[in-house]
């Protein structure tokens, strides 16, 4: 008689166990398809070495982040650029920064003349997109942030970080 009393909770657990779970996935893949208004696009800025890159905001037409470098050398005369997706594969990254102003992507200046980008120090900048189309709440966008800069009297530029931004 015990026998059957184990035998009748488990199959009690097994089914309604199973049940619960059905309904886990069910309500996952709804959300996942936007279902719920939710988007799972994660905001990040993923930095090259010896670069930092925090926090990006993608607001109006612009993305608000916080970087920096940790060379252990000052930048002079830095400048950041927002290359969208859809400008990357234009952008060849053996030319000089003529290549990213003739792809009409603007820049902005972080330090100006002998003010130094000094390294471990993070600066925040808002940089402007390409500005196409209106953004909406919620939509994202991606691409990758360059910096161009003076080092040792030589103007140098370099792939700062990836980013991924939702509009606020």
């Amino acid at each position: 008689m015990k026998l059957l009393k184990g035998q009748s909770a488990m199959e009690y657990l097994m089914t309604y166990g199973w049940a619960i779970l059905i309904i886990a996935i069910v309500l996952v893949a709804l959300f996942e398809l936007g279902i719920f208004g939710g988007s799972t696009l994660p905001t990040s800025c993923v930095a090259q070495s010896g670069f930092i890159c925090q926090n990006p905001v993608y607001v109006g037409q612009n993305i608000i982040v916080t970087i920096g470098q940790s060379s252990g050398q000052s930048y002079t005369n830095a400048n950041v650029y927002f290359l969208n997706t859809s400008n990357l594969a234009k952008f060849q990254q053996t030319s000089t920064l003529a290549e990213l102003t003739a792809l009409g992507v603007t820049a902005n200046q972080i330090v100006t003349g002998s003010t130094s980008m000094v390294s471990g120090s993070t600066y925040s900048v808002t940089v402007p997109t390409d500005g196409s189309g209106t953004p909406t709440v919620g939509s994202a966008i991606s691409g990758q942030l360059w910096l161009t800069y003076t080092n040792a009297g030589t103007q140098q530029y370099a792939e700062l970080a990836l980013v991924t931004a939702k509009q606020t």
